[in-house]
């Protein structure tokens, strides 16, 4: 990610996003809590992914400036 251009970074943050919010989908489906807890596991995953990605796009836009 760190040598990824701003663009690159959006584009990677929004499949991530997409992918977060499929993976959302799946609490609903979920038949116990072992396997709602495995699916909020992989949503913690996204989210510190996203944010990660976040914090380098606003480092990449200051550094523009």
């Amino acid at each position: 990610m760190q040598d990824m251009s701003i663009e690159e970074l959006e584009r990677y943050k929004e499949k991530l996003l997409k992918a977060y919010h499929s993976k959302k989908e799946d609490i609903d489906f979920a038949e116990d809590e072992m396997e709602e807890a495995w699916v909020e596991e992989e949503l913690d995953k996204f989210r510190k992914e996203i944010k990660a990605s976040i914090a380098r796009i606003e480092e990449l836009k200051s550094e523009k400036v």
